[in-house]
This record gives C-alpha cells, sequence and structure tokens, in this order.
C-alpha cells in the first residue's frame, strides 16, 4: 500500500529533484508508515491521505478493506486490479480510477470472453469512474 500526502509525488521523475522539504515530508510520512502496527493506524494514515493507491497483490479482503477506509475518510483510491482478482462490486465502485486490462476487468465482471468495450460498458454501468 502507497499513501499519498500533500506536496509529495506519486512517483519521483529522476529528472524532479525534490525540495529539501519535500524529502523531510516524505521521510516524515514514511517514518509514520512504519510505526502502524495496527489496523486503526493504517485507518488514521489512508484518512490523513489525499490519494491511496492500492494493488491486488494483497489479499482481496484487505483490497476491499482499504477501498471502505478511503472511502469514509473522502481519500481517493487508485486500484489497479493486477494481478487479476476477483472483488466486491462496492470495492471497485470506490476506485477513481480503476486500472485494468481486458483480462482483468473480465475476472471482474465474472464474464470471460467478451469484447473489451462491453467490459467497458459494464464497468461504467457498475458506477466505476
Amino acid at each position: 500500500m502507497v499513501a499519498y500526502t500533500p506536496g509529495m509525488p506519486l512517483t519521483l521523475d529522476p529528472e524532479d529533484q525534490p525540495s529539501a522539504e519535500q524529502l523531510i515530508k516524505k521521510s516524515r510520512f514514511v517514518a509514520r508508515l512504519r510505526q502502524v502496527t495496527d489496523e486503526q493506524g493504517a485507518a488514521d494514515l489512508i484518512a490523513e491521505a489525499r490519494v491511496c493507491v492500492v494493488q491486488a497483490e494483497i489479499p482481496p479482503a484487505t483490497v476491499a478493506h482499504v477501498a471502505r477506509v478511503a472511502a469514509a475518510g473522502g481519500t481517493r483510491l487508485l486500484l489497479n486490479v493486477a494481478p487479476a482478482a476477483e472483488l466486491p462490486p462496492e470495492t471497485v465502485r470506490a476506485a477513481d480510477p480503476l486500472v485494468v486490462n481486458e483480462h482483468e476487468a473480465a475476472i471482474l465482471l465474472g464474464h470471460r470472453g467478451r469484447q473489451p468495450e462491453d467490459a467497458a460498458r459494464d464497468l461504467a454501468a457498475l458506477g466505476v469512474r
């Protein structure tokens, strides 16, 4: 799980040289992240973030929990369903944006072998942004 705090980039561009202030903020955030030892501590950290990035590399129940916590705290959830996983519809709807390929979309929707345009339409009908 990677969280974003104001003033800090999601990824660091090799051309981008962060300021000393940004590096200090990032080091403080990483120190706080390392101190999280329980579910409430993680929930507090997610709620403070503007964006939370989560991938399906962690257990689906954890992905769903993070999505609920992010939604409750008003934190934007970037959900990358890689590797492909089955997730509850409310978890998928919480994503803004949802990142999937054709195979991952089919698994999320429970129908393999359909056209990508159909999957996109079905995801939009679920409320995916």
